[in-house]
């Protein structure tokens, strides 16, 4: 195998052993509290979503 098709198939590999972590549930008394808890949650899921953009991306640039 060529150095293209191993990179080419460890990053597709990796594409399709990510995980994206599930939602959350938001549990609390407090109406502001929610609104922290809402806030850590968009942006741990967005995170995820990176990092999941990221992987196809590095797929993209290797096909290129």
């Amino acid at each position: 195998m060529t150095n293209f098709n191993v990179k080419v198939k460890s990053l597709i590999k990796e594409y399709q052993e990510f995980k994206p972590a599930k939602p959350n549930d938001l549990v609390t008394e407090n109406q502001s509290d929610l609104y922290k808890l809402e806030r850590i949650e968009e942006d741990r899921l967005f995170n995820e979503y990176q990092n999941f953009v990221k992987i196809i991306e590095k797929i993209n640039n290797e096909l290129n």
